[in-house]
């Protein structure tokens, strides 16, 4: 066989006489080698086969998709393909390196091998993903057959080497284990994938996932494969069509559904009861930091893994760069006369990585490792710090709907704490939770650092660091200093911002009496003292830059000053850049310590004030006859697809790991467009009016639900309640009464006497002490009118409806019998005009009938309305009463009960209610009435008299007319300026802020430079590029000085000593120098910058207050 010398080498004797026994195939080399590159070429040219026939002569070549459904194994997979790729690149290399130490021939059976494996694999990946993409896992056979050839090749391979005596110093015998390793776990995962995805033995065939069948959905992180996600290459498209356009929110589309708040809610509320299960157990408040754990720890877990091997990485090329810099000095100088030969026919492990050119790779690989840990690390912490922030704000969001009243009206918890909770606690979780790896990662990185720099420089590193041990205090008193200046600043902040709230909301007053220039000095005057509290934050950032950039450079001069001296041997060049690389690794970890500390320090504060808040009483939890609510969510209402995505959260908090895909049977998913139609906490129909919903309180009642008759809607029985929880005196006491249905029922009683909380009684808001409420099982839903009307900042109809369908012959009979018609008229897009928040541009009457027309227009078995006539004249009061109230509750049947003051209508009553000091004293018809206390029926008669005389002595409704007026004059005084915008925008009061687009104009760098000025300009230019020529010049020196170091094989002490102090005296000016130009640019920076900053304030302050109203 003398024609395989073009694989073997001309000189190779490996084929000479060759025989089909053990000594010519097993155990030759060359024969094995042989082999295994056949396998990869049949791999190679099969894969590439099918590909071409499947992906050009069937259907297939019509199918496009950006995602997949994975198979099982699929990350796996591919992590080892990449150590794999990694594993043949050094074979490739060891194959060429040992085929240059052959001399005058040249032997490709060394490298040829890896070489076919190393595309075969690149194929093979690629078939692999199609096999996806097209779902076909019979596909997977061909592959199957491949991993069995090449564990059989590698296996051969290992026993010949065995046989010709190579251990683990041999690069090649540790690559012969690896590579038979990873091609073993290649075999077992597609064994697995015939096992589930082909035979579908001990597998349940799962269908395509919700997320997949909605059209809008663009977030395809989940659904591709593992190269796109962690290079983001799945975003192409996006990036792509920003650059031919301006990219709109509508472009991004839906978010998936493990992004969605409802999930991260129940994620957390799920997680949270089973903490509070273990804490109710040992008598404990239930921990907030171990209900993040059970809700988010795995996916945390999995980015500190990605920290460790990033940071772990991070430390190769410090390392390898100073084999880089002795591979070329001995390239240059020739090798040193004890540096160690290498004279057999294999590569050794350590003559391998000796070669500087191995170390480039090397050092690009860990790189591009590092960065790439890094970067999906830090996807994970941010994108779990945003789930974290959202499940908090929406669980503050339910919890405070939850409250018990007397926790907010007794101050316990006031409406400012909770927004704080939202805002705050929640931003300070949000960023520890995006830095919380660095309390160990960055101890970690400082001792291996230190570590590493010790077997560089022996102790001289180790006083050089000492340096650190100086600078980080004074870093933590800056760091407190800071914190202390923010807070003042903030607090000038907050005063400038009510100033100037107040300057524009009466701008008009001041215009007309003159005072723009003293309300101009007030907020100038403040603004000044903020901006000096800034120049004090901006001299501790300088400050702290410079101890940041200063440090490293001192602890280097040290060092190196000191290496000669105590380790009595020259600074050689690879010494010195690898120190130098290891020095400048350690300042951002520093930069960081006191940022780390103060975020974990404020997120500790944080989440013990939530853990109080989640303690705290709620409404109670009582069986009183209505359906039970889950969170927000009627459990009668809810769909399968809501069951299904709530199995999910269970499964992910049992323990399965966070983030996988979501997999439901298709059965399980209607093939529909999913819209996301969902409010804050659920994706079903909201709960009706009165109705709660709640995490399990302190206080849960579980009394039996007795069935009541059909003509009593509600009942109460012994009830005594208060509003203080730990209060055992009721507010209100002894009440037994029982609500008709579908009858009025009015409650009356002079101010304070206990109507309304009566009713709160009644909605589940106090505290029972003793007795129950109960509802009728068939007519139990709830519609509620406060005494104050609440209004969202949403369309006027969008308030009355209120979630509710659009009923036209409904709505208009509501709207009218509400007498809202002539104002809906007056309003420029009818009743499509934006309430602004809190109904700031509707008077207290108009936002009451808005209400009321809220409650009447619900479907709801139950309206009750607290006292809704009494900011209403009596004209309109009578209007609401007649038509709302007695014609669309009473005549339907709807069980109506009225708080009021107006004892005209107790003749239309039912029952009526007399409230005193917390009782019920009277209770029946108006005639029982009568009869029961004549004194008080003969009080109201003269009560009413006097209101009779009053209706007929106005012939007009003024308050209407005058709130009408009103509301003419504002719609007037912007229809000439905003007619058009009112039209186009459907009578918004919110319009869509204004934007520029594309990039940012030369004009605007020239303007913002002139506020500067250009002097101040250039002296920041001047100063940047000194500081920066001073660095750059310090590295230039310091590499003629280990330059210099390399040839002091033969020089003598004195020429030794007289080098040293040449070149620390050089290195010392320039590193003082460059410290000097380090502070002097950063106050230069802050200086005129906050110059900048007031002019441009102040010239925006005085365009506003001069421009014509």
């Amino acid at each position: 066989m003398a024609n395989m010398d073009w694989f073997c080498g001309v000189n190779s004797t490996d084929f000479d006489d060759f025989q089909w026994n053990s000594d010519n195939t097993v155990y030759n080399e060359c024969f094995v080698d042989l082999l295994n590159t056949c396998v990869h070429i049949f791999s190679l040219v099969m894969t590439s086969l099918v590909l071409l026939i499947l992906g050009c002569c069937t259907s297939l070549r019509l199918y496009s998709s950006r995602t997949i459904v994975p198979f099982p194994g699929h990350d796996v997979r591919w992590l080892v393909f990449f150590a794999q790729w990694i594993i043949l690149l050094a074979s490739i290399g060891e194959g060429v390196m040992a085929d240059s130490k052959t001399a005058g021939t040249t032997q490709p059976h060394l490298y040829l091998p890896a070489s076919a494996a190393f595309v075969a694999l690149l194929i093979a990946m690629v078939y692999y993903h199609h096999t996806e993409c097209w779902r076909l896992p019979n596909m997977s056979w061909l592959l199957l057959v491949y991993w069995i050839l090449t564990v059989f090749g590698e296996s051969l391979k290992l026993v010949n080497f065995i046989e010709h005596g190579l251990d683990v110093t041999v690069l090649r015998f540790d690559i012969a284990i690896l590579s038979l390793t990873m091609n073993a776990i290649f075999l077992i995962i597609e064994l697995n994938v015939i096992r589930t995805k082909v035979f579908g033995w001990c597998y349940t065939e799962l269908g395509i996932p919700r997320d997949l069948k909605n059209r809008d959905m663009h977030y395809y992180h989940r659904y591709v494969n593992l190269p796109s996600r962690i290079l983001f290459w799945w975003l192409n498209w996006l990036f792509t069509k920003g650059y031919k356009s301006h990219l709109e929110m509508a472009d991004l589309g839906d978010l998936s559904e493990e992004h969605s708040t409802s999930y991260h809610y129940e994620l957390l509320r799920k997680a949270y009861e089973k903490e509070k299960e273990r804490a109710d157990r040992k008598g404990q408040i239930p921990s907030v930091w171990w209900s993040f754990w059970r809700a988010y720890g795995r996916i945390l877990s999995l980015a500190g893994i990605l920290r460790f091997i990033g940071d772990s990485f991070g430390f190769i090329s410090p390392v390898a760069i100073g084999g880089v810099v002795a591979y070329a000095t001995e390239q240059y100088y020739g090798p040193a006369p004890d540096a160690p030969t290498y004279d057999g026919p294999y590569i050794t492990v350590d003559e391998y990585f000796k070669n500087g050119f191995v170390l480039v790779v090397v050092m690009f690989l860990a790189s591009a490792v590092r960065y790439t840990a890094l970067q999906n690390h830090y996807y994970i912490v941010i994108i779990e710090s945003i789930h974290i922030r959202t499940a908090i704000q929406s669980f503050i969001y339910e919890k405070s709907l939850h409250l018990s009243s007397w926790t907010i009206s007794s101050g316990e918890m006031t409406m400012g704490q909770i927004t704080n909770h939202m805002s705050t606690d929640s931003i300070n979780i949000f960023l520890f939770i995006q830095y919380f790896h660095y309390l160990w990662s960055i101890p970690y990185q400082l001792i291996v650092i230190l570590i590493l720099l010790y077997v560089e420089l022996g102790y001289a590193a180790l006083i050089g660091s000492s340096v650190f041990i100086i600078t980080t205090p004074i870093q933590f008193k800056i760091g407190a200093a800071m914190s202390k200046v923010q807070k003042t600043v903030l607090k000038y902040a907050d005063e400038r911002l009510k100033k100037s709230n107040e300057l524009l909301l009466g701008i008009k007053l001041l215009k007309l009496y003159g005072w723009e220039e003293r309300f101009c000095s007030a907020i100038e005057t403040v603004r000044a003292s903020e901006v000096g509290q800034m120049f004090k934050n901006g001299m501790y950032n300088v400050a702290t830059m410079f101890l940041v950039q200063s440090t490293p450079v001192i602890v280097t001069l040290i060092s190196f000053s000191l290496y000669s001296v105590v380790e009595k041997a020259p600074l050689t060049p690879e010494i010195a850049f690898s120190a130098l690389a290891l020095f400048n690794q350690m300042t951002i970890p520093l930069f960081l310590v006191p940022m780390v500390i103060g975020w974990t320090v404020n997120a500790m504060v944080s989440v013990k004030r939530l853990k109080t808040f989640f303690a705290a009483p709620e409404i109670e939890n009582r069986d009183d006859g209505r359906p039970p609510f889950i969170h927000g969510t009627r459990k009668d209402y809810m769909g399968d697809m809501d069951e299904a995505l709530l199995r999910d959260m269970e499964k992910t908090t049992n323990g399965e790991k966070a983030g996988q895909h979501i997999h439901m049977n298709d059965q399980d998913i209607p093939d529909v467009e999913v819209k996301d139609t969902t409010k804050l906490l659920s994706s079903a129909v909201q709960p009706s009016y009165g109705s709660y919903g709640t995490i399990e309180a302190e206080t849960v009642l579980h009394d039996p639900v007795q069935s009541l008759p059909q003509e009593v809607a509600i009942k109460i029985t012994n009830g005594n309640f208060a509003w203080d929880v730990d209060s055992m005196a009721p507010i209100v006491s002894d009440l037994d009464l029982e609500i008709p249905t579908g009858k009025l029922t009015m409650v009356v009683g002079l101010v304070g006497s206990g109507k309304s909380s009566l009713l709160s009684a009644i909605l589940g808001e106090m505290t029972t002490v003793s007795g129950s409420v109960l509802f009728n099982k068939d007519h139990n839903t709830v519609s509620y009118g406060a005494q104050k009307a609440w209004l969202q900042n949403a369309s006027l109809r969008d308030n009355i409806l209120f979630g509710e369908p659009y009923d036209q012959k409904r709505y208009k009979a509501v709207v009218k019998a509400c007498a809202l018609q002539p104002d809906i008229d007056i309003l420029p897009a009818g009743d499509k005009t934006e309430i602004g928040e809190k109904g700031i541009n509707l008077s207290g009457g108009q936002k009451q009938r808005v209400s009321v027309a809220r409650a009447i227009y619900s479907r709801a078995d139950i309206v009750i309305l607290d006292d809704p006539l009494s900011a209403l004249d009596v004209h309109v009061g009578r209007q609401l009463f007649n038509e709302g109230i007695m014609e669309l509750l009473i005549d339907k049947k709807r069980t109506t009960l009225l708080v009021t003051h107006q004892l005209q209508y107790l003749q239309y009553a039912d029952q009526v209610l007399v409230m005193d000091s917390g009782k019920i004293s009277l209770h029946g018809n108006l005639k029982e009435i009568a009869a029961e206390d004549p004194e008080l029926y003969e009080q109201w008669q003269e009560k009413i008299q006097l209101i009779s005389e009053s209706e007929e002595s106005e012939s007009e409704d003024d308050t209407v007319e005058m709130e009408r007026i009103k509301l003419k004059q504002q719609i007037s005084v912007h229809e000439s300026e905003d007619k058009k915008a009112q039209d186009k925008e459907g009578g918004k009061l919110i319009q869509r802020e204004e934007r520029e687009r594309g990039s940012v104009s030369w004009r605007m760098y020239w303007a913002y430079a002139k506020s500067v000025r250009i002097p101040s300009v250039i002296a920041i230019i001047t100063m940047t590029t000194l500081y920066m020529t001073a660095m750059t010049a310090t590295n230039f020196w310091l590499s003629m000085w280990s330059e210099a170091g390399a040839n002091y094989t033969n020089a003598t002490s004195e020429i030794i000593t007289a080098d040293l102090t040449y070149y620390v005296g050089g290195y010392a000016g320039l590193a003082g120098a460059g410290i000097v130009l380090t502070l002097i640019s950063g106050t230069v920076n802050v200086v005129f910058f906050l110059l900048a900053a007031k002019r441009i304030h102040t010239a925006l302050l005085r365009n506003i207050v001069h421009a014509p109203v």
